[in-house]
């Protein structure tokens, strides 16, 4: 951000409207941020749904094997017997995935509301020490204002006192007004 130095000073002027795009800018990127999380979130959907329908797959694969050795007795009910333990397993896998993608979820959310509150902060704290300069920056120029002031009126009546409030009601009164 640049400003103008104001002269014998070494104070500058910060443009209001620049201070306020730099704030618009941060205020922009919370968005994103935000946005790319949900992207990450609906990622993990998509891989879930994959991992259920490779178990479906897979559970489609041991019914027609099954259904293919049920002349056999022993190998029928060896073959419920796996079946059930693919399905169990299969079972426990998504259950384990479903588990880690919601883990993995809350810390992306974690990690995306931290994110949004440090910016925040930062902006906050940007917009505090912009102003604080502005501020220290209006008094200066008062101060020096003042000064200028005052030194024009001692120059130009030296026998009365400097201090505007104490002089006589007359032409300094008509100025002061104005």
């Amino acid at each position: 951000m640049t400003g103008a130095n104001i002269p014998f000073t070494k104070w500058s002027v910060v443009s209001e409207d620049q201070l306020l795009a730099q704030i618009d800018a941060i205020w922009t990127n919370l968005p994103i941020a935000i946005e790319q999380a949900s992207t990450i979130l609906e990622q993990k959907h998509e891989i879930l749904q994959e991992a259920e329908a490779y178990a479906r797959e897979t559970m489609q694969i041991a019914e027609r094997r099954a259904a293919q050795i049920l002349d056999d007795t022993g190998i029928v009910q060896r073959a419920q017997r796996e079946a059930q333990q693919l399905h169990a397993q299969i079972s426990e896998e998504c259950d384990r995935l479903r588990k880690q993608t919601h883990v993995d979820n809350e810390l992306l959310l974690d990690q995306a509301r931290e994110d949004c509150d440090r910016l925040r902060d930062e902006a906050d704290d940007y917009a505090t020490q912009a102003l604080f300069d502005l501020e220290r920056q209006l008094l200066e120029m008062l101060r020096i204002a003042r000064n200028g002031r005052e030194s024009l009126l001692r120059a130009r009546e030296p026998d009365r006192p400097s201090d505007p409030s104490a002089r006589p009601s007359g032409r300094a009164q008509v100025r002061k007004a104005s």
